[in-house]
């Protein structure tokens, strides 16, 4: 059975109109989906009326306004409307932006550390949440947002872990111990003391926590002699020991 010439057009014509969708329906990728849930051409901020000014009616019109004289209306403003503002501001302008959002609690969890603000695409998904809650209010996150608190921008304090003094004691008599056979004297647990306490006090910018290694080598170079005898006196037993056997 052969098909008729109206029933092989509409067939092509199907055919041409599914092609011509499949083509359609094919979109570039989008650098913003990955960072927001809302659709890119939802319109956040619908455009307002432009009034240029209807004072008067010129003469000689009568029942049409002038079309130099009627109202416009400003473009809409979309999700990706915003996602391009926001890159394309400078570096100080968006930093500005993200910490506005940081404070106002819009990055993962409403989390304020300032280490967010290191995170370009923290900052991506922070200004999603802000466009979902200020699309409700009708503006966009730049005219929402509200100032940062500048309680919010102070770094924390960094937390010290002090030894107590029994526990630098310790590490100088094991110090010692390794060293010079020997406990530590009490000038050498002061020298203990001052080493741990300024090693404490430069963790928060080494990230270095301070260990028996740095009592031992302040003891070394305390007494390189008394160490250099303890080294000839440990290799002249462990030599006595091999000739002994």
């Amino acid at each position: 059975m052969s098909l008729t010439d109206e029933e092989l057009e509409a067939i092509m014509a199907e055919e041409e109109a599914s092609l011509a969708a499949g083509i359609g329906g094919t979109t570039e990728y989008d650098p913003w989906s990955p960072f927001t849930q809302v659709p890119l051409d939802a319109v956040i901020v619908a455009g307002e009326m432009i009034d240029r000014g209807r004072t008067e009616i010129p003469e000689g019109i009568t029942g049409v306004f002038a079309p130099d004289i009627l109202p416009t209306y400003g473009d809409d403003v979309t999700t990706r409307d915003i996602f391009e503002t926001y890159n394309n501001l400078s570096e100080e302008e968006r930093r500005a932006v993200d910490e506005k959002m940081l404070s106002a609690g819009y990055y993962a969890y409403g989390n304020k550390d300032l280490s967010n603000l290191e995170s370009p695409a923290g900052g991506l998904y922070a200004l999603s949440s802000a466009i979902k809650y200020y699309a409700t209010q009708g503006v966009t996150p730049f005219d929402g947002l509200p100032d940062a608190n500048p309680d919010d921008l102070i770094p924390e304090a960094p937390v010290i872990s002090r030894a107590t003094e029994a526990q630098i004691n310790a590490l100088a008599d094991s110090a010692a111990g390794n060293l010079l056979g020997r406990n530590a004297t009490a000038e050498e647990r002061q020298l203990a003391m001052s080493v741990i306490r300024e090693l404490e006090a430069s963790t928060s910018t080494t990230g270095m926590s301070p260990s028996g290694a740095d009592v031992e080598a302040a003891f070394a170079e305390s007494a390189p002699q008394e160490v250099a005898l303890r080294g000839s006196e440990k290799a002249l037993s462990v030599f006595e020991s091999i000739v002994g056997r």
